[in-house]
């Protein structure tokens, strides 16, 4: 139980950081166009000029996602690492 709940927090805070990252990059416009991450629809892989245009209005978004998945398990509810106490003792 503590492995997989190791594992799943490295993994989220892996996300976190990738989504700071493109957030980042994106805002200041220097994402480049990429078939691997970003926002990859026809509308925004139509030119670099769409490209900028669509990360620099998603970057605070991506922020936010960053910032959802950066939480320890503890702040997402998670019972198996925040037991619940009783009322009396």
């Amino acid at each position: 139980m503590i492995g997989a709940l190791v594992t799943s927090t490295v993994a989220m805070v892996a996300v976190a950081v990738l989504a700071f990252w493109t957030a980042r990059r994106g805002a200041a416009g220097t994402l480049p166009r990429n078939d691997v991450i970003g926002i990859r629809t026809g509308a925004t892989r139509a030119s670099d000029e769409a490209w900028i245009a669509a990360h620099r209005a998603g970057a605070g978004d991506l922020r936010r996602s960053g910032i959802g998945a950066g939480q320890p398990p503890c702040c997402r509810g998670w019972p198996c690492c925040c037991p619940r106490r009783s009322a009396s003792p």
